[in-house]
């Protein structure tokens, strides 16, 4: 919970920062808005007493933007595969297929060379649970559909465990096409914070004083055709 605060913090700052250029620089503000896609791996390095389970989670989207020059916000159908690798116990592991709608809002700052714009960014995203599809080793359905909402066991509803915040800094180039039209192209790195799950492990962790930690990053690919208005 205080990481998420100090992450409120510094997006208020940055969003601070972007108004305060806003108010300065009216002769640079366009609104922009688009539809593209994404593509991103998140990486989960867990530890459970002696068990290690690292985790890898291919995800794709379409989106659509809305930019007004210092200030994104993107609306994103995300599909994608968390497979897990549990070892010594499962060296084959399990998968989820998982239907997400996403959420982000980012604070750049432009810099124009030549026609070419390039700014670096920062802001957060959060992913919202639609469904999952359990699978085995053989890629079989094992556990069928689950949907927002269903209990899977403790106490947690499925969201406890796959909706996630994270935290992104990345770097975005448009290039100019004909008629007020552009290509959008970002890369950003992500760092996702805990979810309900793994926030409630990491507090009995140390509570009953055992080996138990977990982070989860990963880089995202987008590509996208605006307008400018």
């Amino acid at each position: 919970m205080a990481e998420k605060k100090h992450l409120l913090f510094l997006l208020i700052l940055a969003m601070g920062f972007c108004a305060s250029h806003l108010a300065t620089a009216e002769e640079q503000f366009s609104l922009n808005a688009g539809i593209g896609g994404d593509f991103s791996v998140l990486f989960d390095v867990e530890k459970n007493h002696n068990t290690f389970a690292p985790q890898i989670m291919p995800v794709g989207g379409v989106s659509v933007f809305f930019d007004a020059t210092y200030v994104e916000v993107t609306v994103a159908m995300v599909w994608g595969s968390k497979m897990t690798f549990v070892y010594p116990y499962d060296p084959a592991g399990i998968s989820f297929s998982l239907n997400h709608i996403g959420f982000s809002l980012y604070g750049k700052y432009p810099f124009v060379l030549k026609k070419l714009t390039i700014y670096p960014m920062l802001g957060v995203d959060y992913h919202v649970l639609l469904s999952a599809q359990v699978k085995d080793a053989e890629d079989n359905d094992s556990g069928g559909k689950i949907k927002r909402g269903d209990s899977i066991g403790g106490g947690y509803k499925v969201e406890d465990q796959f909706d996630y915040l994270s935290l992104g800094l990345g770097v975005g180039l448009d290039v100019p096409l004909p008629k007020s039209f552009f290509i959008r192209s970002e890369f950003i790195l992500h760092y996702v914070f805990d979810s309900t799950i793994a926030s409630d492990r990491r507090e009995y962790a140390k509570k009953f004083d055992y080996d138990y930690s977990s982070i989860i990053f990963g880089p995202q690919v987008k590509f996208a055709v605006g307008y400018r208005f």
